[in-house]
């Protein structure tokens, strides 16, 4: 059930649907791209159970490279990694994740210099 006590945030593209997206974009604010990655992993013949999230600053949407491989360059930092369990999506799995668990990616990121700077 969909707490609407904390903040949702669309998920702006995703990849690789398999139970939930296993590559996808939000921009919890302007000028912020978060990138999650849940890569395929062949040792285990399945999945990973985390995202590794990266942290893409002052791009707009429409600057991202159409192969999301290359966003690993465009990526100013690793924000580190988030278990798929402590991301809560919408009830469609493909529109909305809520920033409730989230806590440090926002720590994380208001931390790493800016590119800009």
């Amino acid at each position: 059930m969909r707490d609407k006590s904390c903040e949702w945030i669309p998920i702006k593209e995703y990849r690789d649907f398999y139970d939930v997206p296993r590559a996808f974009i939000v921009a919890p604010r302007k000028g912020l791209i978060w990138f999650f990655d849940c890569r395929f992993d062949e040792g285990i013949d399945d999945y990973a159970t985390s995202y590794q999230v990266y942290l893409i600053e002052g791009q707009d949407l429409r600057q991202l490279p159409p192969d999301w491989r290359q966003l690993y360059s465009k990526s100013k930092a690793k924000l580190g990694d988030v278990p798929l369990s402590s991301i809560e999506f919408d009830i469609t799995r493909r529109k909305e994740i809520s920033l409730q668990n989230l806590a440090q990616l926002i720590e994380a990121s208001d931390r790493a210099p800016s590119l800009s700077a």
